[in-house]
């Protein structure tokens, strides 16, 4: 009779004094990829046809202050083709989140550019950009200045 009665209160005592194993659905949740983590500083090759037209190319992403889930990519100066491409930047680009993948993705379509200055006007589509959670991004561009069009591929990590 005490035995059963010590193993009683033991019980008891364990159930008071033990914690209990919590839910582990937030597992999944935390092994996703935040859109907060995409923002900052990449650095990669902006290449075309495989050839590298620059290496170690800064693109700076942030959060679009004013749309959610959207970023601003901006290029670090840049000559491609002897043509001298500064002030690249690209606003409010939405992005899509990929749960299968676990990526955030992104596209923009007839953004006008202006390059040199203003004396060359340019279409700019931006397609394929994926954000992956091991700190890649890819993307293409494709540039036409309605006598050149111009494929390039950039392939970056954090």
């Amino acid at each position: 009779m005490k035995s059963k009665l010590l193993m009683l209160l033991l019980a008891g005592f364990s159930m008071i004094m033990l914690p209990a194993c919590g839910d582990d659905d937030d597992d999944a949740k935390s092994d996703s990829l935040e859109f907060s983590a995409i923002t900052g500083t990449y650095h990669g090759t902006l290449s075309t046809s495989g050839a590298p037209v620059a290496d170690n190319l800064g693109v700076v992403v942030s959060a679009n202050a004013e749309t959610e889930n959207a970023i601003d990519l901006t290029l670090e100066p840049i000559t491609i083709m002897g043509i001298e491409v500064k002030d690249l930047d690209f606003k409010a680009l939405p992005c899509t989140y990929d749960a299968a993948a676990n990526t955030w993705t992104f596209s923009a379509d007839n953004l006008h550019v202006a390059l040199q200055g203003g004396a060359v006007e340019a279409d700019v589509n931006v397609e394929q950009g994926t954000f992956s959670k091991d700190g890649k991004l890819d993307f293409t561009i494709n540039v036409n200045t309605g006598t050149l069009n111009l494929k390039m591929d950039y392939n970056g990590k954090k």
